[in-house]
């Protein structure tokens, strides 16, 4: 009788353990997907605040920018900076939006305009 139990009680804590293990390995997948999911949602919030600006830029053509040359513009952790860039034509105007996040480029979009 005592060999049943004992070998019973050695079967539970094996299948205790096996959950845990489980248990954990579950937890660091469901942590590294919301790191993943934070990570995604700050970049389409780059391309959103990098899209707004270019169409600003374009509907000023280009005046929002002539005054200083650049334009900064910071949101949560986003830091946006457009600048003015040179063109080979006379007529069109040229800037570059640059959306960063502690020092790391998240996106880039050429802007251009008729003077």
């Amino acid at each position: 009788m005592k060999n049943k139990a004992v070998l019973s009680l050695i079967e539970q804590v094996i299948m205790v353990l096996v959950f845990a293990v489980a248990a954990a390995i579950c937890l660091r997948v469901f942590m590294h997907a919301d790191s993943i999911s934070q990570d995604s949602s700050y970049t389409d919030s780059a391309f959103v605040m990098a899209q707004n600006t270019a169409e600003m830029i374009k509907n000023s053509c280009g005046e929002l920018l002539l005054e200083e040359g650049t334009y900064f513009l910071k949101e949560n952790d986003l830091v946006l900076k457009a600048e003015l860039s040179e063109t080979d034509n006379q007529y069109l105007g040229a800037a570059e939006i640059t959306v960063y996040r502690e020092d790391e480029i998240l996106c880039e979009i050429p802007v251009r305009w008729q003077k």
